[in-house]
Formats: structure tokens, C-alpha cells, sequence
């Protein structure tokens, strides 16, 4: 018998698996970050209706695999699209690094709920179109370290804190960092 559970959970990454299916990367608040295939999904008549989509929270229950850490979904229900971020490209950006972030600060299924929550905010924040852009980066990076536990006097900024952790920042960020200071 496989266990199955429920998550609150933000799309991270999805990608094609073969010919009708999609590898999907979620962080969830009670698993942690986690990986799960969507068989069918890709071919006419396939066994769940449309397929989630980047940035969004949605409610899903995962058959979990006791061989690896590749899990099956076998549903989802949406619970926020945040539909305004993939709709402007700045927005897009400022997402994707904070995903990527995300990623290659966690440890794979260690479940730690501030930083869904965290995570949840900002793509919320993003969706409704801030007028502080600049400012979400950094705030990102200092709440972030936080919550990791880098975050110490030495540090006056997040992403000073986070390197110094061995937490390698993701390449674009300072093409980001530059992109939001220039007037559009």
C-alpha cells in the first residue's frame, strides 16, 4: 500500500518527463521541498484536467514513493493562482529568484513552514503589484537568512549572510538587483 499525503504547496519548477508527462517541484509547508511526477497530463483525454502552473498554491495529494524521492500527484486543487506575476516580466524575474532561492537553500523533503510561509507572502505581495520593487530582493535575502539561522550581527545583509552560509546566490540576481534600480 502506498501512503498517500496532503500538502499546502507553491509550484516551484515543472519540466516535461517523457512524452505526457511533467516533473513538478514543490515546496510544501508540512514535506518540505519535493518532487513528484503528473502522468497523462500532456496527451488528449489524460487522467487530470489541465496542469498546474509556476507560482501557484494549490492543495495536493502525493502517493509517496518508498524507493526514491521522485513521488507520484494524484491530485491538486487550486488554492491561489497568482496570475498577475506571470502576466509582467519584472515580476516574473523577481518570482523565479525567489524559487530558485528557495531551492538551493533547502534540503530536500525537510519540511520547515516559515519558509513557505515566507514564500507564499512574497508571491502574494508580487501578484498585487508592489510599488517598492527594488526593496523585495533584500527583504527576501534578510528574511530568508533569518529563518535558515545565518542571519548574525556580522551580516548587514541578507545575501552577505547567506553567502557566507555557502549558499550560493542564484547567477541572475545581479542582473536582477540592477534591473529593478533603472526607471522603467
Amino acid at each position: 500500500m502506498t501512503l498517500r499525503r496532503v500538502h499546502k504547496a507553491i509550484l516551484l519548477r515543472r519540466s516535461p518527463l517523457r512524452e505526457s508527462s511533467l516533473l513538478i517541484g514543490w515546496l510544501t509547508r508540512e514535506g518540505g521541498r519535493m518532487k513528484t511526477t503528473l502522468r497523462n497530463v500532456r496527451q488528449p483525454g489524460g487522467s487530470l484536467p489541465g496542469s498546474p502552473d509556476l507560482f501557484e498554491r494549490h492543495e495536493i495529494v502525493v502517493a509517496l514513493s518508498r524507493t526514491s524521492d521522485l513521488h507520484t500527484l494524484r491530485e491538486y486543487r487550486l488554492a491561489s493562482a497568482n496570475e498577475g506575476i506571470r502576466g509582467d516580466y519584472q515580476l516574473f524575474a523577481i518570482a523565479c529568484y525567489f524559487t530558485r532561492l528557495i531551492e538551493v537553500s533547502t534540503e530536500p523533503e525537510h519540511p520547515v513552514p516559515e519558509l513557505f510561509d515566507l514564500l507564499s507572502r512574497a508571491l502574494d505581495h508580487l501578484s498585487k503589484r508592489p510599488a517598492q520593487l527594488s526593496a523585495l530582493p533584500a527583504y527576501f535575502e534578510r528574511r530568508l537568512a533569518s529563518l535558515l539561522g545565518v542571519l548574525g550581527k556580522e551580516h548587514s545583509e541578507g545575501a552577505d549572510a547567506l553567502r557566507a552560509a555557502g549558499i550560493h546566490l542564484p547567477r541572475q540576481r545581479d542582473e536582477l538587483i540592477a534591473s529593478l534600480r533603472e526607471p522603467i
